[in-house]
């Protein structure tokens, strides 16, 4: 029981991180079909590791997963500027680029311009830099929002709550805000 305690708490751990993140508003039905996608891919890219053994020369499955979601949307994109290109009309992306707060293993915390009714889901694109296999694809459920005023503007704190994210991905959010808390103390250590 104690391991479970522990465990579920590094997953609060909260790093104050400001990066710029692309969220889409889904339905349960869009929610399905991420998923589904996403166990797909994991089940093909697990099939590419001879005998399920990872070798420490080839590219882990997360790297793989990263990259071929970062190719799956190249694809939807170029198929978006060809559309335009050939005169069509092309379908606008509901896609809102927001700034996060700060992030954990279990949420993030994003400043949105409108309020979020919560329990709405979303789908997250957010790029970490310095933070190895930084590419983060994932669901989550919004569970508040507050208004804030931020540099005179009307924004909303909203806070979402990771729904489907692999373990793989939960463990490297909480190394980046480890590892952002220990810069924050060596910083202090150096200031005094």
């Amino acid at each position: 029981m104690v391991a479970k305690d522990q465990k579920e708490k590094r997953d609060y751990v909260r790093a104050v991180i400001s990066i710029r993140a692309k969220v889409k508003l889904i339905d349960p039905n869009e929610f399905d079909e991420i998923r589904n996608r996403k166990n797909l891919i994991s089940t093909v890219l697990s099939e590419c590791e001879p005998g399920g053994a990872r070798s420490t020369e080839a590219p882990t499955t997360q790297g793989l997963f990263s990259l071929f979601t970062y190719m799956m949307q190249m694809d939807e994109k170029l198929d978006r500027i060809l559309t335009k290109l050939e005169g069509e009309q092309v379908e606008e992306s509901r896609f809102l680029t927001v700034d996060t707060k700060d992030i954990s293993g279990s949420g993030v915390s994003m400043m949105f311009p409108d309020s979020i009714e919560i329990g709405q889901l979303v789908y997250i694109t957010m790029i970490i830099p310095n933070v190895a296999a930084g590419f983060f694809n994932m669901c989550g459920e919004v569970v508040r929002s507050r208004q804030a005023t931020v540099d005179g503007k009307t924004m909303f704190d909203t806070g979402i709550k990771f729904i489907d994210i692999t373990e793989d991905e939960r463990e490297r959010l909480i190394a980046c805000s480890f590892s952002q808390q220990r810069e924050s103390i060596r910083k202090l250590k150096d200031i005094q």
